[in-house]
This record gives C-alpha cells, structure tokens and sequence, in this order.
C-alpha cells in the first residue's frame, strides 16, 4: 500500500495529487460563492464586485495551485526516472561496491587527465600589479578597435 509503506519505496505523489486538485478546485468555487452572497448581503456594490472580479482572482489561484503541483509531479517523475536509471543500469547509488568508474571522456586510467603534465602554477610571466592603494595605468585600445577612427 502507499500510504502505509514506511520505506518509502513508491512514490504516491501522482496518484494523489489529482484528489487535491479537485478539492482545491472545489474548496475555490465554494470560497467565489461565499464572497459573492457575503457581498450581496452586506452591500449590492460589494456583491458586484465580488460577483466581477471573484472569477479572475479564483482562475489566478487555480493557475497557481496548477503550476505548483506540476512542479511537485515533474520533481517526484524526476526521482522515479532516476531510481529506474540506476537500476536498469545495475547501480545502487553511493552504496555501490567496487572502485569508482572512470566518467565517460575521462583518461585511461593510469594516465594523467591533464595530458602527461601535471597541474601546477603558471610558469610564464606574470603581469604587474601596482603597489597596494595604486591605480593601474589606463589601458588603450589598439589602433583600428573602434570603426570611426
């Protein structure tokens, strides 16, 4: 059962998600027609306004419940197609046994991913910095940079 599995194996998120959306959808509709009577009874220009605008402000609630639960059903869809992944391709996630695999484009193993030489410093010339509280002098742009010169 989904609701009862305490391992959280299956994911019940897409089967319930439709069940709240038609009881948001419901609870909305029921909302429009209680602002609407409420503002009737306590003014005919309140009722009025209610009754004009009560359909925008629900169909912006609904377009953001809406998107809100897509978002909810694309993250849950994201993890069960991960899950399916790792299992189709024999992987148990970080709990897998064995050395790390070499990720695809890597180096040989055995051999240095930075093409025989090894990372370190910058061994041409470095540029000039001015003494600390110094303004560097102002750069030119080389003849021809700019079109109208």
């Amino acid at each position: 059962m989904g609701i009862f599995d305490v391992s959280f194996s299956k994911f019940i998120t897409p089967a319930v998600v439709k069940f709240v959306y038609i009881i948001l959808m419901v609870l909305l509709g029921l909302g429009y027609l209680f602002a609407v009577i409420g503002g009737f009874s306590a003014d005919v220009v309140t009722g009025l306004i209610a009754l004009i605008l009560g359909p925008v402000v629900v169909f912006l609630y609904l377009l953001l419940i809406r998107v809100s639960l897509e978002a909810l059903v694309a993250v849950v869809r994201t993890a069960e197609n991960t899950t399916e992944l790792l299992r189709i391709q024999g992987g148990g996630g970080a709990a897998m046994a064995g050395p790390p695999q070499q990720p695809y484009g890597g180096p040989p193993p055995g051999q240095s991913p930075y093409g025989g030489q090894q990372p370190g410093p910058h061994t041409g010339p470095q540029p000039q910095q001015p003494p600390y509280g110094q303004q560097p002098p102002p750069q030119t742009p080389p003849p021809g940079f700019y079109p109208n010169q």
